[in-house]
């Protein structure tokens, strides 16, 4: 057997084992491995699982920042909304980078369901990020406006995301790690 062949034959048997986690003394499969069968779910949560940690809640902060505080991100063609619209953008932006927090927090935990102190965490979070632009906003004179209903709006999209997790993704996750085990 050839250097390389040997090399592979390591490789592989490195995979194998790192598919497997002990706890308690016994080897269980880790989560996302193909011993769970060939579900789509777990297909996509694989893949998931491989991007770098932290990827999506840096992506959503950086662009949250660049919509909060360029001086006209869309432009000066952009599309007037009904009256009220700014406030269901950021309860929508906030809402995401809550969701964003929590799926990269679970990806870390392996897909386990996320607890009441992470969610909480991530509300937090979103919604502290939101009263700092409120106040860059108004510190660094970009055209911007200062308001506490966008603070609101934040905090309320960062909650209602916050509880969507708790409610909706967690059962979820619960019954996948079941039926993997």
């Amino acid at each position: 057997m050839g250097n390389s062949q040997k090399y592979i034959k390591n490789v592989k048997t490195f995979i194998l084992r790192a598919r497997y986690i002990k706890k308690d003394g016994h080897e269980h499969p880790l989560f996302c491995n193909r011993s769970m069968g060939n579900n789509n779910n777990n297909h996509l949560l694989e893949r998931l699982a491989r991007l770098p940690g932290g990827l999506f809640s840096v992506l959503s902060t950086l662009l949250i920042l660049w919509l909060t505080l360029s001086p006209d991100p869309l432009g000066p063609d952009h599309p007037r909304l009904f009256p009220g619209a700014d406030k269901v953008a950021h309860l929508l932006m906030f809402g995401f980078l809550t969701t964003m927090l929590l799926l990269d927090y679970t990806r870390k935990k392996d897909w386990l369901p996320a607890g009441a102190s992470p969610i909480i965490i991530a509300v937090i979070s979103s919604a502290f990020l939101g009263c700092l632009i409120e106040v860059l906003q108004l510190v660094m004179n970009l055209g911007r406006g200062f308001e506490f209903t966008d603070m609101g709006a934040d905090f309320a999209g960062a909650i209602i995301c916050g509880a969507g997790w708790w409610l909706l993704i967690n059962p979820w996750l619960r019954r996948l790690h079941e039926n993997s085990n």
